[in-house]
């Protein structure tokens, strides 16, 4: 985000209508206010200070007429662009084209690969046999992972990259089973408990005994599968997820919104972290990031849940068309 240029300070167009610049303080205020980093470190505490100033100066200029006619010769004296402001009915549009997805030029290394962090655990004799990596992995294993999981029905999984077998003959109908987005978890009689990692998750696998939690909730308790094979191959997953945070916080720091949506899922329990990255990918007119935001802002500050709201509908999100209908927008709606 510039810090000399007041457009993008707030986030908007340079021919922003007067309520979209209201809206986009609004939220910009709601994001950076002091009052809510007060339990933060001194350090924090400073960037949020900055950032409201920032905001509070190119709110100040950019909603008085003679100040933002001011600021926009000088922005032609610089060399950049900008159009006269349309009227007050325009509705407000996202700045990014959702035809053409937003992806940053940048030099990143590949993502991670699981296969990967697999390659270097070292398991006892006895359960050797009970790991299957691919493509070491046989078709009548793969179906019965599939199967049993009810996989073929859903939303695409991506190759199946491991099994780890805890059935009494070898079927791998129960166990670990993780693919390209999986990890799911099967007993016996028991549906599977499936996390889609690759949106990004806030937690990490944790053994305790015989029994394997994540998210907050024991997902297996295994019963052919020692403790020691658990605990290996649980540290080498948590280090592959934790590589492909830090890979998608480098490209989401560039600026590209599917990283931005990953680490807002991968800091969900962190308020402002969370919002902070789904305003960068919602700025780049992610629509999912759009409506995610209005749903934030909604109980909060209904004007700025509003204007994120509407960016999705236009996208055509129906979930933002469906809340923009709520009697809690009825005057909002009057105004606009």
């Amino acid at each position: 985000m510039s810090k000399g240029n007041h457009y993008d300070v707030l986030g908007v167009r340079s021919s922003a209508a007067k309520l979209e610049i209201e809206l986009a303080f609004r939220g910009r205020r709601a994001q950076y206010h002091p009052d809510k980093y007060s339990q933060a470190d001194p350090e924090t505490m400073a960037w949020a200070n900055t950032k409201m100033q920032e905001v509070n100066q190119a709110y100040e200029v950019l909603s008085d007429d003679c100040k933002r006619r001011e600021f926009d010769e000088s922005l032609k004296l610089k060399g950049g662009t900008n159009s006269p402001p349309p009227s007050q009915n325009t509705r407000p549009t996202p700045d990014h084209d959702p035809s053409k997805p937003f992806h940053p030029s940048h030099s990143s290394a590949k993502p991670p690969q699981l296969l990967d962090f697999l390659a270097s655990v070292r398991l006892s004799h006895a359960d050797r046999s009970r790991l299957h990596i691919d493509p070491n992995i046989s078709e009548r294993m793969r179906s019965n992972v599939i199967s049993s999981r009810d996989w073929s029905s859903r939303f695409n999984t991506g190759k199946l990259l491991m099994i780890l077998d805890d059935t009494a003959f070898g079927g791998g109908k129960e166990g670990l089973a993780i693919s390209e987005s999986l990890l799911s978890f099967k007993s016996l009689f028991e549906e599977s408990n499936d996390y889609w990692y690759r949106q990004g998750v806030q937690h990490r696998l944790e053994v305790r005994g015989a029994t394997v939690h994540f998210s907050g909730q024991a997902c297996k308790k295994f019963v052919h599968v020692t403790a020691n094979t658990l605990s290996a191959l649980c540290q080498a997953v948590n280090s592959f997820l934790d590589a492909l945070e830090d890979w998608n916080a480098k490209l989401a720091e560039e600026g590209d919104t599917a990283a931005q949506m990953f680490m807002s899922n991968a800091h969900y329990a962190n308020a402002e972290l969370r919002v902070k990255w789904l305003t960068l990918a919602a700025e780049h007119g992610h629509p999912t990031a759009q409506h995610n935001l209005g749903c934030h802002y909604q109980s909060i500050d209904p004007e700025a849940a509003f204007y994120w709201l509407t960016l999705a509908a236009n996208q055509g999100v129906a979930q933002s068309r469906q809340r923009l209908a709520s009697e809690l927008f009825s005057s909002i709606r009057d105004r606009h």
